[in-house]
């Protein structure tokens, strides 16, 4: 058996070729069909692969040949030849793992596990791509969030102000706002059951589409709503009824249908511009909301529980930041100043 191997190895025109590049587009293929993955998911892999892996040697190479040697260096090229996240490095052994994988339980071929070869590959942070991260881009600070929401409540238009207003409320991803029914709202609990996916269709149009059900188990237990959003919800019926909006999606339009997450986007564009702040994604809403909640004494079970996060580490480590303007601060600094206290100066 070695000695077959190795003549192969040698002869590669006497066995299949199953090139890397091969495999990846049988996998994706599969894995939609299967629904296994997202077709927005599949966009996401294939993007990775276009940019980081097709066209190199490592792409041409046949799966069966391809050696852990084979896998190191590829990556660590990949990292020395692109400024990359650490993010990034981790979609792209998502991709390869994908690939190997499905090369041996749907192919039966004969080729190394991607797992076992990355479980001791360890990379130092220096060579990562670092992002530096500042509070006020990643959240609305409070005086901030009370001109949004008296700017709302003053001059909306539409519901999708108050989409705006009610993310803010309640953490909603924007995809789980847009496709929010009536019937999620039940005895003070929001229940999302579903969420809005967007990927490129066979003729390269995006296309905006409802998915049965949310980014994470977590997310199907509910969170509690507060007064304020409860209320904010009650205009949103109001609006819709006062339209003759007869829809069983809490935000729809008669010319627009269900409105899609970028209308979300735009509302929050236009409210920012209209009180003169700095426009941030809707995400940084979601954000908003965890910061506030910690900043203020919250316990962060219930933060966590609020947000739907898996444990409580990604909320601090990922949705923490300062919401204090620049005037609490001094005064906070101030009145914690150690040679004001000692009356040294």
């Amino acid at each position: 058996m070695c000695i077959v191997k190795e003549y192969l190895k040698r002869h590669p025109a006497n066995r299949s070729k199953n090139p890397v590049k091969k495999v990846f587009d049988e996998w994706i293929k599969y894995a939609l069909q299967e629904k296994d993955i997202e077709k927005n998911t599949a966009d996401r892999y294939q993007n990775d692969y276009d940019k980081f892996i097709d066209g190199t040697d490592f792409s041409k190479m046949d799966i069966e040949s391809v050696e852990q040697k084979d896998v190191v260096r590829f990556l660590k090229d990949t990292i020395n030849d692109n400024y990359i996240t650490r993010k990034v490095f981790s979609n792209i052994k998502t991709v390869l793992n994908g690939i190997f994988s499905y090369a041996m339980s749907e192919m039966n071929l004969n080729c190394i596990s991607m797992s076992y070869t990355l479980k001791d590959f360890k990379v130092s942070d220096k060579k990562f791509k670092k992002i530096i991260v500042k509070d006020e881009e990643q959240v609305f600070n409070e005086e901030e969030v009370v001109k949004i929401s008296e700017y709302i409540l003053s001059n909306y238009s539409s519901t999708r102000e108050f989409g705006v207003l009610l993310a803010l409320l309640t953490a909603l991803r924007v995809g789980e706002l847009s496709s929010l029914k009536y019937t999620d709202q039940e005895n003070g609990r929001l229940y999302i059951q579903r969420t809005e996916i967007k990927y490129e269709n066979e003729d390269d149009k995006t296309v905006y589409a409802v998915r049965e059900f949310p980014k994470s188990e977590c997310s199907m237990n509910g969170i509690e709503l507060s007064d304020s959003a409860i209320k904010v919800l009650a205009m949103i019926r109001k609006l819709n009824m006062k339209n003759g909006i007869n829809s069983e999606y809490l935000f729809y339009e008669e010319n627009y249908g269900r409105l899609k997450s970028y209308f979300f986007s735009k509302a929050l564009k236009k409210v920012c511009k209209a009180v003169g702040i700095k426009y941030r994604s809707m995400h940084k809403l979601r954000k908003t909301y965890a910061s506030y909640l910690l900043a203020n004494g919250v316990e962060e079970k219930i933060a966590q529980s609020q947000l739907r996060h898996k444990d409580s580490a990604t909320t601090h480590k990922y949705y923490e930041f300062s919401i204090r303007n620049k005037e609490y601060k001094r005064a906070v600094l101030n009145e914690n100043d150690i040679l004001q206290k000692s009356n040294i100066v």
